[in-house]
Order: C-alpha cells, then structure tokens, then sequence
C-alpha cells in the first residue's frame, strides 16, 4: 500500500444516547425578588428530546418543594408555535438561565425572567 491515498467518508453512525448534558453546565438560578435563593443543575446524562430535559427540570423542581400545592416555576413545552414556556405564576420569583441550558431550550441566557415567558427559539435537542 504504497503511494498517495485519498479516503472519503460515505457514513456515519453516532448514539443517539450521547451524554448532551454535562455536569454543573445546564442549570437556572432561583431568586426571590433580588435575593438568590438555589440553584438547580440538570441531571447529567443522554437525552433525545427537549421534553426529556423539561421533565428533569420539573421533577427537580417538585424534589426541592415537594409541598408546594402549585409549583413556583413550571416549564413546559407549547405545540404551537414549538416553544418551551416558563411559568412563574406569583409575584417574586425571578429565573437566570444557564448559556448552556438556555441554548437547549432557546431562552436567552444572563436574562431574568419572570410571570409567563416564552423562549424566543425553538428548543435545540
């Protein structure tokens, strides 16, 4: 196999169970009015879909208030118009996106965001 050689690539396989959330990079800060009140990080791990990542985020929600009757943060994703919603329905709580988490679900990141927003991009997992 002597001589010059010239290879192209005709396919190409990945998993489809790659880990696409990392540890400490995805996560929102919880803040009542200015003050900072937690952090809540995605669990690290594969996820094929932006409503697997919003299920995880809810669910870490309710493990941090599990009392609370009506959440204080609710994410959620909207068919029309294929938007994730935040929905904070009381006055106070405030939400900062992480840059990572923000590009997953297409909110703008070092923004506080309060009442009901809508993520101004569609989700990117």
């Amino acid at each position: 196999m002597d001589g010059d050689w010239e290879v192209g690539l005709t396919e190409i396989s990945i998993s489809a169970r790659i880990v696409n959330v990392a540890v400490n990079e995805r996560y929102f800060e919880l803040y009542i009015r200015e003050e900072f009140v937690a952090k809540k990080t995605s669990q690290p791990g594969g996820y094929i879909c932006g409503h697997l990542v919003i299920h995880n985020l809810n669910s870490q929600l309710r493990s941090r208030y599990p009392n609370a009757e009506n959440p204080m943060i609710m994410f959620r994703y909207r068919g029309v118009g294929h938007r994730v919603m935040m929905q904070i329905p009381n006055e106070g709580p405030r939400v900062r996106v992480s840059p990572h988490l923000a590009r997953i679900l297409g909110f703008e990141s070092n923004k506080f965001y309060s009442n009901h927003e809508e993520a101004h991009a569609k989700p990117s997992i």
